[in-house]
């Protein structure tokens, strides 16, 4: 995947659903940019979002580095704020996203 282009994708997200420990859950994932990507080897393209990333750094850097990636390959759907349902909103607010209008 190579980008070609972003732009900021403001009050987007990406909603799909999990089990953990037998109970379905709600997982929102707020999307940062809008990326057109393209692809070399099949001649495609496509935009897809990407969302912030933190990960550990070693011992000697303590902290966490942050990056945009695609999304885990996991079924869902783009959905703007103002499509977002009760229980969406709130599956935002319980992970610390703030000004999410309940």
């Amino acid at each position: 995947m190579k980008i070609q282009n972003i732009i900021p994708a403001t009050d987007w997200f990406y909603v799909t659903e999990a089990v953990r420990a037998g109970t379905k859950e709600i997982i929102v994932w707020r999307i940062a940019v809008w990326a057109q990507t393209s692809d070399d080897r099949t001649k495609s393209s496509r935009v897809t979002g990407l969302v912030s990333f933190s990960s550990p750094t070693d011992d000697k850097n303590p902290g966490s580095e942050s990056a945009l990636k695609p999304l885990p390959p996991l079924p869902g759907t783009y959905k703007h704020l103002s499509e977002l349902n009760k229980a969406e909103l709130e599956a935002l607010a319980a992970n610390g996203v703030k000004n999410i209008p309940l």
